[in-house]
């Protein structure tokens, strides 16, 4: 068939194969440079997910055992101790327990007041409770400044424990 051909055809066959050559390695090569981008973007992203779960991971092995949920009476026995430690005085101090929904958890509720306390022994007294104990947390936590000029407050606050029986 090549025989067949003229000279001009057989030149302008070898010139569109030539174009046709050239279109197909151009279109490739941007084909193959647009996947390299997407796989180097996509390691990038990987290797910072990476690095959080990493960090998260220290995080979380960082955070202290603290043991079982403690039950009514450990619950008042740590509150107590932790008052008396930091040589904390409350007008009023007690405790209920709530049921929550229809399963068998109840939520064991201290509330506690003060008048005339000083913020920061407050404020360590709610770290040593939250942050050292386990299931722990402040529901409530109501500050008022009674007299203005003066650093005390009075202070009303709720902790409390989930508990299953």
């Amino acid at each position: 068939m090549w025989s067949k051909l003229n000279q001009r055809e057989r030149m302008l066959l070898m010139v569109s194969s030539f174009l046709v050559f050239i279109l197909l390695s151009v279109f490739l090569f941007r084909m193959i440079a647009k996947k390299r981008s997407e796989l180097r973007l996509s390691l990038e992203r990987s290797r910072s997910e990476l690095q959080t779960i990493i960090r998260l991971k220290d995080s979380i092995s960082s955070i202290p055992n603290v043991g079982t949920i403690p039950n009514r009476n450990q619950f008042l026995t740590l509150v107590t101790q932790k008052l008396q430690e930091l040589k904390l005085t409350p007008n009023n101090i007690r405790d209920r327990e709530e049921r929550i929904g229809k399963g068998n958890s109840n939520m064991i509720i201290i509330d506690l007041s003060f008048n005339g306390i000083d913020l920061q022994k407050l404020f360590q007294f709610v770290y040593e409770i939250e942050y050292n104990q386990k299931g722990i947390k402040i529901k409530e936590l109501l500050i008022r400044k009674p007299l203005p000029g003066r650093d005390i407050f009075d202070v009303r606050m709720s902790i409390y424990v989930n508990t299953v029986e």
